[in-house]
């Protein structure tokens, strides 16, 4: 008899216990923002990241909103889907999965659920706030509403925003660390820019990343300083490049001048220098006599 009052006891009481389980504010945490520059542009570098701090049955009851330019709450503009997840489970919200994919590389994989952020909700620009909901209530809020972003210590134009216990940055729901302003800028993935995003593991391939180098190496996830650049490495010259390693004399760019200008640097004694004219080995000699 006992036996079967617990069996009936735990029945009705297993709905209400999915619904704590799944009605916790705190189950869903905001874990990273993002304003990435991508290769493909526009706005494709834009996401948030969620973790799961508890088993959440069912993940529609959480929503997120973008404060855009220090204009107030806009409410909650874009609603999770309808899935559960676990404790620990990062979930990522992008507006352009697939670019976002080829610029995180072997690091999306770290990421166990991946939703498309259909429309335009997900459209902060470095510079905007972020509100998590739950059942239609402001649970976390990182950056500041009413504050527009540009210049402030929460900034994360063409960068990133992740929550960390050693930032220093604090918002309800933890500390936060950041890229830098624009240092995702000119990279092809999250391990070739200057900040690479902090869930990601240590790039394991070395070389050279930059695609504009000789030997750029579109396999390596970590530059090594080994990056070759061609010009000309005569400091005389026009075209001197302080920033290549490799020398291409043939491009050197010298200026020149006529016999006649030489002449008559002789004949006023001016022969160290007449402000411009610069004589290499490479110009023709002559003899001249007073």
């Amino acid at each position: 008899m006992k036996k079967h009052f617990f069996s009936l006891l735990f029945l009705f009481l297993f709905p209400f216990l999915l619904v704590s389980q799944s009605n916790n504010p705190s189950s869903l945490i905001l874990q990273g923002i993002m304003d990435f520059t991508v290769p493909s542009g526009g706005s494709d570098g834009k996401a948030i990241h969620f973790v799961a701090i508890d088993s959440i049955m069912d993940l529609s009851l959480y929503g997120v909103g973008v404060a855009n330019n220090g204009g107030g709450s806009d409410g909650e503009e874009f609603s999770l889907p309808s899935i559960s997840v676990l404790p620990g489970e990062d979930i990522f919200l992008a507006r352009d999965t697939i670019a976002m994919q080829l610029y995180f590389d072997s690091c999306f994989a770290e990421f166990e659920h991946v939703i498309f952020a259909t429309g335009t909700s997900i459209s902060q620009n470095g510079d905007d706030a972020i509100e998590l909901f739950f059942n239609g209530i402001v649970v976390e809020t990182f950056g500041d509403i009413n504050i527009d972003g540009t210049g402030t210590s929460w900034e994360y134009a063409d960068s990133w925003a992740y929550k960390d216990s050693s930032g220093s940055v604090t918002f309800s729901g933890g500390n936060w660390i950041f890229g830098g302003v624009d240092c995702t800028d000119f990279s092809v993935t999250t391990y070739s820019s200057l900040c690479p995003y902090p869930l990601c593991p240590l790039p394991t391939t070395s070389g050279c990343t930059d695609p504009f180098a000789l030997n750029y190496d579109p396999s390596a996830t970590f530059n090594d300083g080994s990056c070759l650049y061609s010009g000309c490495l005569d400091p005389l010259a026009l075209n001197y490049c302080s920033s290549c390693n490799v020398s291409d004399s043939a491009s050197c760019i010298y200026p020149t001048c006529n016999l006649l200008d030489l002449y008559e640097d002789f004949e006023s004694n001016n022969l160290t220098d007449n402000g411009w004219i610069t004589y290499s080995s490479s110009q023709a000699s002559i003899s001249l006599s007073s």
